[in-house]
């Protein structure tokens, strides 16, 4: 994710792919899904919409194993930022893990 914000993409998109791969063996729902979230932020800007979804997909089942609804919230909210045509998907998971956590969108405004 700094790798991210650094402008620095092809670094992030290594660095999660790492994460990611069986041979690192990685067992945390929540890096996993950090790391899928990184793959799909890079393939959206590269425009690699598929791709993207599809990371992005990954990111969220791995946030719902994590079994912390705000995971998938923020699996979510980077899906929507990153690519707007799977905006009614990523609102779709949103709204689920609100209602998992018993909040609203509203009371989670800061996040989103």
């Amino acid at each position: 994710a700094a790798f991210l914000r650094l402008g620095r993409d092809d670094d992030a998109a290594e660095a999660a792919r790492i994460l990611v791969s069986p041979e690192h063996h990685c067992v945390q729902p929540r890096n996993l899904a950090r790391g899928h979230g990184v793959l799909g932020q890079v393939a959206a800007k590269r425009g690699d919409a598929e791709a993207a979804d599809g990371h992005f997909g990954r990111a969220l089942q791995a946030a719902t194993a994590s079994r912390f609804p705000l995971w998938e919230v923020i699996a979510a909210r980077d899906w929507k930022r990153a690519v707007p045509a799977s905006g009614a998907a990523a609102d779709a998971a949103i709204d689920a893990a609100c209602v998992k956590m018993g909040k609203s969108r509203d009371q989670l405004s800061s996040v989103l």
